[in-house]
C-alpha cells in the first residue's frame, strides 16, 4: 500500500541518483523544446518559413527523444500500488440530495445557457471529485493493531485495544471509524471506534467492546476503515487485513444458576474424598481403633459418649469430567441442551479448581488432561470449547473398562448424550452421571455414587 515516506529527505535519499539525472535532463529537454515551438511560431508570423520548419522539426524530435529513451525508464521505477487501493464507496443521504441538486442544476444550465450555472455545477461535480482524491489520502496511510484478552468467555463482555497510526507526515486522519466485516463466518463483533481527529505521524488507543453470543473459534481476516470526510456526501470504506483467531470459552455462570445438580454434586465429591486432612467433615460415635487425638472432646461433653471428629481428605481430591458427545443420530440432540451442558461441565471445572481440587478430562482419543493450574484449565476450556456432537456409537461403553482401571481414587463426572438404560451398571455405579436430555426438560438428572 502506497504510503508517504517519514522524512521528505529520503526521496533523494533513496532514489537512483541516475534517475534524477534523467529526470532533470527530460525538464530541460522539453523546456529547450518549447521554447523551439514558440520560436517556430514566431519566425511563422514574420514569414521565416525555413526557420520556422527547422524550429518545428528540432522541437518534434527533441520531444520524441524525450518520449523515447527517457519516459520508459522512469515509468519503470514509478510506484502503481497505491493505484490498488480498493475502496468501496456508498452516497449517504446528504449525498443523495447533493447528487439531485447537480441534476437539476445541470438540466436548468442545459435549457438556459446559463455560463452562472455550467461554473456552479463544475464547481459541485469538482467536489465529488475532491472529496473521493482526500479519502483516499487519508485512509491510505492508516495502519492499526487489535489487542484481544487472553481469556474470552461467551456472553460475557470483555474489553480490547485498537491501535490506530497515522503514518502519513502531511496528511491529518479527519472522521475515521473501525468497523468489523459482519460478512465473514464466525466475524469478531464489536461497536464501531470513531477517531475524530489523529494528528500527522501520531498513534492513539482506544478500547473495545466485545461480546461473544456463542463458544468456539472466531476468526477475523480484515476490518473495515470508514469515512465522510471531507463532506459527507460519500461514505469511503477500504478493507484493511487484520488476521486474527480467537477462542472463546463456554459460558462460566455463577454456581448459583446450577444449584439444583451442584450441592448434590458437591455432597457426593465431599463423601467420596472423607478421610484424613484438616478440614472437619463430621462427628461420629467413637471406636476402639480410633486414636485419642481424633475425639471431639466439646461434643462427647454435651452427650452421652465420645465423639470422633472426621477430616475431609485433601491429599486426593481429584476429579475426572468425562463429556460423551457421541451418539447414532445428532439430530436427536436438543442444540440448547447441548450447550447449556457444555456450559455445565465449564462451570464445574471452574468451581472445583478454586476449590483446590486436581483436574483431570478425558479426551476423545483417550488421552487425559491433568493437572491443578490454570493451564490445566484452560485446556479444558479449549476443548470445551470446540466441543461438537459426532456420529457413530458411543465410547464409554468400549472404554468402561479403562475407566474403571484409570483414576479409581478420582470422583469422575460424565456427560452423555445417551438416554437413560444405555450405560453399562459398573460404570453407573462409579460415577456421577449428567444425562444432557434430562437437563434441558428439568428432570431430575443426578444419580448417586455406588
Amino acid at each position: 500500500m502506497w504510503k508517504f515516506p517519514s522524512n521528505p529527505l529520503m526521496i533523494f535519499q533513496k532514489a537512483h541518483l541516475r534517475a534524477w539525472i534523467y529526470f532533470v535532463g527530460a525538464l530541460i529537454a522539453l523546456s529547450i523544446a518549447l521554447v523551439a515551438a514558440v520560436g517556430s511560431q514566431i519566425a511563422s508570423a514574420y514569414n521565416q518559413m525555413a526557420m520556422a520548419f527547422l524550429l518545428a522539426i528540432f522541437a518534434l524530435g527533441l520531444a520524441a527523444a524525450v518520449a523515447v529513451t527517457v519516459v520508459p525508464y522512469l515509468a519503470r521505477r514509478v510506484r502503481t500500488d497505491w493505484i490498488h487501493v480498493k475502496i468501496s464507496y456508498k452516497i449517504t443521504r446528504e449525498g443523495w440530495i447533493f447528487f439531485a441538486a447537480c441534476i437539476l442544476i445541470g438540466l436548468s444550465a442545459v435549457n438556459t445557457g446559463n455560463n452562472l450555472l455550467f461554473m456552479i455545477l463544475s464547481a459541485m461535480l469538482a467536489a465529488i471529485l475532491v472529496s473521493g482524491v482526500a479519502s483516499k489520502m487519508v485512509l491510505s496511510h492508516w495502519r492499526m493493531a487489535l489487542d484481544f484478552p487472553e481469556r474470552l468467555f461467551a456472553e460475557r463482555p470483555a474489553l480490547g485495544v485498537v491501535t490506530a497510526h497515522n503514518r502519513s507526515r502531511w496528511i491529518p486522519g479527519i472522521s475515521v471509524s473501525i468497523e468489523p466485516l459482519i460478512d465473514q463466518p464466525h466475524p469478531l463483533l464489536f461497536e464501531p471506534v470513531y477517531f475524530p481527529y489523529l494528528k500527522t505521524g501520531s498513534a492513539e488507543r482506544r478500547r473495545l467492546e466485545l461480546f461473544f453470543t456463542r463458544r468456539g473459534r472466531y476468526a477475523q481476516a480484515a476490518v473495515k476503515l470508514t469515512t465522510q470526510f471531507p463532506f459527507g456526501f460519500i461514505e469511503k470504506s477500504l478493507h484493511v487485513p487484520q488476521a486474527h483467531e480467537l477462542l472463546v470459552f463456554p459460558r462460566i455462570d455463577p454456581v448459583d444458576t446450577f444449584f439444583e445438580i451442584l450441592p448434590l454434586i458437591s455432597g457426593e465429591y465431599e463423601s467420596f474424598l472423607k478421610g484424613k486432612g484438616i478440614d472437619l467433615y463430621s462427628l461420629r460415635d467413637y471406636l476402639p481403633p480410633d486414636s485419642a487425638r481424633a475425639i471431639h472432646w466439646k461434643a462427647s461433653a454435651k452427650s452421652s459418649g465420645l465423639k470422633v471428629k472426621e477430616f475431609a481428605r485433601e491429599d486426593e481430591r481429584r476429579l475426572l469430567l468425562i463429556f460423551d458427545a457421541t451418539c447414532e443420530d445428532p439430530a436427536t440432540v436438543n442444540p440448547e441442551a447441548f450447550e447449556k451442558s457444555v456450559s455445565l461441565c465449564a462451570c464445574l471445572a471452574d468451581h472445583f479448581f478454586r476449590e483446590g481440587a486436581e483436574l483431570s478430562y478425558c479426551k476423545d482419543d483417550d488421552t487425559l488432561i491433568e493437572g491443578s493450574s490454570e493451564q490445566t484449565l484452560d485446556e479444558i476450556f479449549t476443548e470445551l470449547a470446540l466441543l461438537e456432537v459426532r456420529p457413530g456409537s458411543s465410547k464409554l461403553v468400549r472404554r468402561v473398562d479403562r475407566l474403571l482401571r484409570t483414576d479409581k481414587d478420582a470422583f469422575k463426572i460424565i456427560f452423555t448424550v445417551q438416554g437413560r438404560g444405555n450405560l453399562p451398571t459398573p460404570l453407573w455405579q462409579s460415577s456421577h452421571v449428567v444425562f444432557i436430555a434430562d437437563l434441558f426438560s428439568g428432570k431430575a438428572t443426578p444419580t448417586p455414587q455406588g
